[in-house]
């Protein structure tokens, strides 16, 4: 978990994993969805070393939430591989950003995966609802809920309560 500059567009951060056998895909490789979450792992790491711990920014209601993803395979990686995770803030404005990641198989040097993610910063709740846990079910039933993930901390959150708050 380094920082170091490169030839990209800001100070690049570096986050280790292992490939774990519940990464493994029928095909005997790393699943297409733990590159995503090894994605979101990577991303708070990097805000985390940056002083934007999930519960610093959850306590000023903010939240990092995905738009989209892009992922290109370009070697496989398997159980027991240990990768390094670089990633960085290619490009940014008020509250709207493209984080860029490359996967590398340390012990051989090979590029695994490259892939981006649109990010946005925004408020996660209204400031005056009654605290989420005493109506996520009934809101998640009725209306559907996001799920909010932030390391081991879960929060549903009201779709009709994300952007803005309504009545009084």
């Amino acid at each position: 978990m380094k920082q170091m500059t490169t030839g990209v567009s800001g100070p690049v951060h570096e986050y280790s994993l292992v490939v774990q056998k519940s990464d493994i895909d029928e095909y005997r490789h790393a699943n297409n969805i733990s590159y995503i979450r090894w994605m979101q792992e990577t991303g708070f790491d990097h805000i985390a070393a940056r002083g934007w711990s999930a519960e610093k920014l959850l306590a000023l209601n903010l939240g990092i939430i995905a738009r989209s993803h892009y992922v290109e395979y370009v070697k496989p990686a398997y159980e027991g591989d240990s990768l390094t995770v670089q990633t960085w803030i290619e490009d940014w404005s008020k509250v709207r950003s493209l984080r860029k990641y490359r996967f590398i198989r340390p012990v051989d040097s090979e590029l695994i995966a490259t892939a981006e993610a649109r990010i946005h910063v925004r408020a996660v709740r209204c400031r005056n609802e009654p605290p989420l846990y005493t109506h996520a079910y009934a809101s998640h039933k009725k209306y559907g809920s996001i799920e909010i993930t932030y390391g081991s901390f879960t929060q549903f959150v009201p779709k009709n309560n994300t952007r803005s708050c309504r009545g009084g």
